[in-house]
C-alpha cells in the first residue's frame, strides 16, 4: 500500500513458491525452499496470497487526509505493462468495481465502472491509477481515459 516496489518481488517469490495446484504450506523453509509447517494446502496462506493481488489491483482509500476512493492498479508488476487485464464485480464499500487496462503503444487506456451503492456518493468517490498514470484521477462514475506513457 505504501507503493514500495520490494512488494512485488515477494510477489514473484510466491507464485514460484506454488504448488501445481497454486496453493501453499502454512510455512516454507527458507534454505529448502519446501513445506516445513502445517497441512501442504493451507487456506490461510491461498487467502493471504488472493488479499494481496487485490490490493495490488483495487484498494480502497477511506482515510488518512485523502478524500475516499479507490486506487486502481497501485503498483503492476513490469511483465505487466502491455498487457491488457480486466478486473469484473471487484465488491468494494462503495459499491462493486469493474474496470479494464488497455494499451495504446506505451499508454494505457482505463475503462472503469463503479455502481454505486449509495447514489447520494454520486461525484465524492475518487477513483485514482497510480501504478499507470500517477497524476490521474476522476471522480465519474463509469468512463474510459487515455492515460499518460511510462508511468
Amino acid at each position: 500500500m505504501a507503493g514500495d516496489r520490494k512488494a512485488l518481488d515477494r510477489l514473484t517469490w510466491l507464485v514460484e513458491a506454488a504448488t501445481e495446484t497454486f496453493t501453499w504450506p502454512e510455512a516454507i523453509h527458507p534454505r529448502l525452499a519446501g513445506g516445513c509447517m502445517g497441512d501442504g494446502h493451507h487456506g490461510w496462506a491461498a487467502a493471504d496470497f488472493l488479499s494481496f493481488v487485490r490490493t495490488m489491483l483495487v484498494r480502497e482509500v477511506v482515510s488518512g487526509g485523502d478524500p475516499p476512493g479507490l486506487s486502481l492498479c497501485s503498483m503492476l508488476p513490469d511483465g505487466w505493462s502491455g498487457q491488457s487485464l480486466e478486473v469484473h464485480d471487484a465488491p468494494t464499500s462503495f459499491g462493486p468495481i469493474s474496470f479494464a487496462v488497455r494499451w495504446h503503444g506505451d499508454r494505457p487506456a482505463l475503462l472503469w465502472d463503479l455502481r454505486l451503492r449509495d447514489l447520494s456518493r454520486a461525484g465524492a468517490v475518487r477513483i485514482t491509477a497510480p501504478g499507470l498514470d500517477p497524476s490521474w484521477s476522476t471522480r465519474e462514475q463509469r468512463g474510459e481515459a487515455l492515460l499518460a506513457a511510462g508511468s
